[in-house]
């Protein structure tokens, strides 16, 4: 009697256990997805949060100067950590359906600490260091900022008080989660050696992938991981085992051995072959309905992640699409001029992009970030040409009002970390959107770890 009472215990334990996983599918799963002005908001509410931090930063180093000889780590860690996901909080959890009111605020923050900081009096001791060259940082600042938003809404779509529109559709339209892994990718390739204009080295297929190991080993960790946790995993998203971790090893497997072949200013002709003859295949040969339809309980290795290994053409024309818009921008250099020319091209393609997805029935009924096809490439390309152009405007008006003598060079630099009242320069910075600009794999990683 005791082992039956024993055997139905267990039995009804597995029976909730299985009830819970299926509701936490259902929970995260036939999501609505957002419109492109909800995305546009919540990302330049985003980009003024660290607008805000530079203000206040800079006013903690030139007021209190004389009185700190060093600024600790751990506290300065903990308030720029708060300064910037407290807002970030509350934007996505209790102020989505007022972004406006919520940015004009913001925004009439930043005004009143810019007027403070401009009317601050420098003094003696603290070694105003002029500001010799500028750099425009625009493509690593919107980059950062993407993965900061990407990372809270893989911990966050778990918890009902996320807003459901914010998450990852089924099949077509985007909600703000649907854009991270392209955005991810596009935005590597912008910051990449080809982009950069660097020589490419040749490698060997085993040495390309001894380089990028790595990936394979977190990405089977990543699958195991959630077979033995019990997470709970939507199969059309990538299939019954593939991650995005094993895309990326695919795309930075394939985008060198290409390369090899074909020159780097053919980019944007690699991408538009690639991404049209998988769009032919998806619409013509039947490949839209072959990746949407139900998986059996008995399918092989490659069927059963169809989805996942499909998908990875439309990522690499991705990859080469950033490595095109990349070499474009980086040759526009850090002068008022170049910075306007890389206005006006952001802008021209943000416009003829948007302009084509309402041409073929508006972008929720074309993109696809399940299939990553033709409209997913399209809709990555002019969202993150909106991040870059919001970042943008920033640095051109910085480099405006320096040119004008406005002292507001030590915003652009990074002076909690090397600031001292004699100036002394430090190895390491310590600010977390530096910490997390050298080190996206590493908090993409920490990010998905911690959901399971």
């Amino acid at each position: 009697l005791e082992q039956i009472i024993a055997h139905l215990i267990f039995q009804y334990s597995k029976i909730l256990e299985k009830m819970n996983k299926l509701q936490k599918e259902e929970f995260v799963s036939n999501l609505p997805g957002i419109s492109n002005t909800v995305i546009y908001l919540v990302y330049t509410v985003q980009f003024c949060i660290p607008v805000v931090r530079c203000f206040l930063a800079n006013y903690v180093v030139i007021h209190f100067s004389e009185r700190l000889t060093s600024f600790p780590v751990i506290p300065r860690l903990v308030t720029e950590s708060f300064i910037i996901f407290i807002p970030m909080i509350l934007t996505y959890i209790c102020f989505y359906n007022c972004l406006v009111i919520e940015l004009i605020i913001i925004a009439f923050v930043c005004f009143i600490l810019l007027r403070i900081l401009l009317n601050l009096k420098y003094s003696d001791t603290f070694h105003y260091k002029a500001y010799s060259g500028f750099k425009a940082s625009y493509i690593n600042r919107s980059r950062c900022s993407l993965n900061i938003i990407t990372g809270f809404l893989i911990l966050a779509i778990d918890f009902h008080a996320l807003p459901r529109f914010f998450g990852k559709v089924e099949n077509y339209g985007h909600g703000l989660m649907d854009t991270g892994t392209g955005c991810y990718i596009f935005y590597n390739a912008l910051v990449s050696p080809q982009a950069l204009n660097l020589s490419h080295v040749s490698m060997s297929i085993s040495q390309k992938m001894k380089r990028h190991i790595f990936l394979i080993g977190i990405g089977f960790l990543r699958c195991f991981s959630v077979v033995l946790l019990g997470y709970q995993q939507h199969i059309s998203e990538y299939g019954a085992h593939w991650n995005f971790f094993l895309t990326l090893f695919v795309v930075n497997l394939v985008v060198p051995l290409l390369y090899d072949v074909f020159p780097t200013w053919s980019s944007g002709i690699i991408s538009l072959v690639l991404i049209s003859i998988y769009q032919l295949y998806l619409t013509a040969f039947g490949g839209n309905q072959y990746l949407i339809q139900d998986h059996a309980a008995e399918e092989n290795i490659l069927k059963a992640n169809r989805e996942g290994i499909a998908s990875c053409v439309g990522y690499i024309a991705i990859h080469f699409s950033g490595v095109a818009a990349g070499r474009w921008l980086h040759s526009f250099g850090s002068t008022m001029k170049g910075l306007v020319k890389a206005f006006s091209f952001l802008i021209t393609i943000f416009l003829v992009i948007i302009n084509i997805l309402n041409l073929v029935g508006g972008s929720e009924n074309v993109v696809s970030r399940r299939f990553a096809n033709f409209g997913y490439l399209l809709y990555i390309i002019h969202i993150v040409s909106y991040f870059l152009m919001v970042e943008l405007l920033w640095d051109i008006t910085c480099l405006f009002l320096i040119q004008r003598g406005v002292p507001l060079q030590l915003i652009l630099d990074c002076d909690l970390c090397r600031s001292t009242p004699l100036h002394k320069p430090v190895r390491n910075c310590f600010c977390v959107y530096r910490l997390i600009a050298t080190h996206q794999l590493e908090y993409f990683l920490i990010a998905n770890v911690l959901t399971v």
